[in-house]
């Protein structure tokens, strides 16, 4: 018996998709024209958790720097 799939693609056509980990919903691909849309740092989650346990008031900080150079 095999393992059930734990990703969808969703498939528009020209070259466009959508993948979808179905474990949390999480989209982890969007492709338009073959490109990929979606930046995701695991290192700045992170990085951000580490913070978080040792400065609360400093990951926002880092946070909103993060969120202005993106």
């Amino acid at each position: 018996m095999a393992a059930a799939t734990s990703v969808v693609v969703l498939d528009r056509g020209n070259n466009t998709t959508c993948t979808i980990n179905l474990h949390g919903a999480t989209v982890v691909s969007w492709r338009v024209n073959n490109q990929e849309q979606l930046f995701v740092s695991h290192l700045i989650n992170l990085l951000l958790l580490l913070l978080w346990l040792y400065d609360n008031k400093r990951v926002h900080r880092v946070a909103e720097r993060i969120h202005t150079h993106l």
